[in-house]
């Protein structure tokens, strides 16, 4: 269910872009878990989040410090 203060994502792998709404109060092991499931990822798979800033600057996301700093920074 869309709600007005979910954030639009879009997600770049393989070539292709995907779209998904989250939440602005967010766990990590979710998001992950989202990103695994929409790319098709194996569990034991690796892989790095990228949250490009509002200067379009890439910043790695790999806490969940980090990912809360971006969530704050996009509002």
């Amino acid at each position: 269910l869309l709600q007005n203060n979910d954030i639009k994502v879009q997600v770049y792998y393989c070539g292709l872009i995907m779209v998904i709404y989250i939440k602005t109060i967010l766990k990590l092991e979710d998001f992950v878990n989202t990103l695994r499931s929409i790319c098709k990822f194996e569990e034991q798979q690796l892989f790095t989040i990228k949250w490009v800033d509002e200067e379009g600057d890439p910043c790695t996301v790999s806490s969940q410090i980090e990912l809360d700093e971006a969530l704050r920074l996009y509002y």
